[in-house]
């Protein structure tokens, strides 16, 4: 993995046409950030210093990673109110690692001879993988309402462990391993 370098300017001495994310356009004298993806890449990426143009980790990643890094970027459970749901989006993060191993056999298959290299990354995110794929919710069972339970305090022993459930699959995330 080698996200590329992020250069802060302050003060740009001449106009660096658009920001290429908002389109805003930076002329000489305002402040913009720029990156280059890749080994040896001539491309420059230039944004603006606005908060939600500063790019993410995945649009600085030029490596097969890059998919995985998007989908720990975009894997949002907050709004999800049913276990099930939240398997199911942890599930799909799964499916973007597994994507990311059959890129690296398809770059095996290639090989005449084999690359010990390749299979290693590829066996690795395959494992990975596998074990997000299967990710489920192992704590306590979701709560029922007891007969002389009010419902706010129902509402609040539910809240608080969906939160767990929601808790515990950002975890499983963020914590993918990267070869």
């Amino acid at each position: 993995m080698s996200v590329a370098r992020l250069y802060t300017v302050q003060k740009s001495r001449k106009d660096q046409g658009k920001c290429h994310k908002c389109g805003v356009e930076l002329p000489a004298g305002s402040p913009y950030l720029y990156y280059y993806v890749g080994f040896r890449s001539n491309y420059k990426h230039v944004r603006c210093t606005k908060q939600e143009c500063f790019p993410k980790p995945s649009e600085r990643e030029s490596s097969k990673t890059a998919t995985i890094l998007a989908a720990q970027e975009n894997f949002d459970v907050s709004g999800m109110d049913s276990k099930d749901d939240i398997e199911a989006a942890v599930q799909e993060v799964g499916s973007s690692i597994q994507e990311v191993a059959d890129e690296y056999q398809e770059a095996l298959d290639a090989w005449e001879n084999g690359n010990y290299e390749l299979e290693e990354k590829k066996d690795h995110y395959e494992d990975q993988a596998n074990e997000i794929s299967n990710w489920t919710y192992e704590g306590d069972e979701e709560p029922e309402r007891e007969e002389d339970e009010d419902e706010e305090a129902f509402q609040a022993r539910w809240d608080e462990w969906i939160e767990q459930v929601r808790s515990e699959a950002q975890d499983a995330v963020d914590n993918i391993d990267f070869a």
